[in-house]
């Protein structure tokens, strides 16, 4: 029984020994080959995805570049409007001063005839309203 239980043994670490070689052959011939063409394959597709990654980049720029122009006018035209609108205020401040003092003004001929009328004997005095 020995006997048998040393050749089973022998057999047992024979079959250990061949099976230990084919793994590290195995790993060597075809895992170790196929990690390094994964690799770099990974390196490719990395590659070809920042180069397309770039020219999109390129061609997105191209078609704002008229857009981010037309903007910076219309930003310019914004202010140059403001400042006319600033401009148009004051002069509209002026110019109603000055309508208001024209109306005064008005108020005090109209004043002067009518008393002018009463004193020089006119009788009837017809204003028209205006619409």
């Amino acid at each position: 029984m020995t006997e048998w239980l040393a050749v089973v043994a022998g057999a047992i670490t024979s079959i250990t020994i061949i099976g230990a070689f084919l793994v590290k052959v195995v790993d060597k011939i075809i895992i170790k080959p196929m990690d390094k063409r994964k690799a770099e394959r990974a390196k490719v597709v990395e590659l070809d995805r920042q180069k397309f990654e770039e020219e999109l980049l390129q061609r997105v720029e191209a078609n704002q570049k008229p857009l981010s122009e037309s903007i910076g006018r219309l930003n310019e035209l914004l202010a140059e409007s403001q400042r006319d609108r600033r401009n148009l205020h004051k002069i509209s401040e002026v110019n109603v001063k000055a309508i208001g003092e024209h109306e005064e003004r008005l108020d005090l001929h109209n004043e002067r005839l009518i008393v002018l009328e009463v004193k020089n004997g006119v009788g009837k005095v017809a204003y028209k309203e205006e619409d």
